[in-house]
This record gives structure tokens, C-alpha cells and sequence, in this order.
């Protein structure tokens, strides 16, 4: 049976988790997301991201695709996720996009942004600020 391939536009705080990429023995941003939409399809989904970010690291605007056999009904689907995931990952929207798109090689350009404090203890005006995008 065909795929259908979805790009997720998506954002989150990672505060509480170490990275995006799934790890053996640490919580990732990946990991709840899969298996949040994994529930919702009662299918095993795995989903490859523009890119990574390290333990702590904010991303305002990233980029993953998954490929599942149903079709998705993208607004729908993006309100019941975000109802399931935890408050500090967010979907903003879903695209069905061609089968062979790729969100990592399809990227026309990625920006980052790096807000290092060096002091003691994070002022508080920077602490909702520091992201990467």
C-alpha cells in the first residue's frame, strides 16, 4: 500500500528534554512526538527532522516529515496532537507534501540563533528568549 508523506511544522521549549534526537536513556523532543502521533494513528511512526538541537536548546521553527498509509485530514490532525502533547512542544501545522520529499535535503536554508549568558544565573528577562530557530 502507498504512503502519504506529511511535513510538520512545529516548535518547541526544550527545557526539559535532551535534544530533539531520540536517545536510549534520555526524554527527547522526538520521542514524545512520535509517540503522541503513533497513538493517534495506532501505527508505529517515525520522524526524520531538518535538524537537531542539543539537551536545553529552543527551536521557534523546525521542520520533520513522517510517512503514514491513511491519509490525514492536516487540521484536524494538528489540533488533536497538540491536545495531546505536553505545553511545551507545539504543532503548528501539517502538510501532505510528494512521497519524496525530505525535510532534512529539501531545506532551502536554516537559521540559528545563539544567546549565551555566562553569568551565574540566568537573568530573567532572557530566560523566555533563548532559542534556536
Amino acid at each position: 500500500m502507498p504512503t502519504n508523506r506529511y511535513f510538520i511544522d512545529f516548535s518547541y521549549d526544550g527545557s526539559s528534554y535532551h535534544g530533539f534526537q531520540k536517545q536510549l536513556n534520555a526524554i527527547t523532543v522526538q520521542e514524545i512526538m512520535e509517540n503522541t502521533i503513533s497513538k493517534i494513528l495506532r501505527d508505529e511512526i517515525n520522524i526524520i527532522s531538518a535538524g537537531r538541537t542539543d539537551t536545553g536548546v529552543h527551536a521557534k521553527k523546525m521542520f520533520a516529515h513522517f510517512d503514514v498509509k491513511s491519509k490525514i485530514e492536516e487540521e484536524n490532525f494538528c489540533h488533536l496532537i497538540n491536545r495531546l502533547l505536553p505545553n511545551d512542544i507545539a504543532i503548528k501545522a501539517i502538510h501532505k507534501v510528494k512521497s519524496d520529499s525530505h525535510s532534512r535535503f529539501d531545506a532551502i536554508n536554516r537559521t540559528y540563533s545563539y544567546i549565551i549568558y555566562t553569568g551565574k544565573t540566568q537573568p530573567i528577562f532572557l530566560r523566555d528568549s533563548i532559542c534556536s530557530s
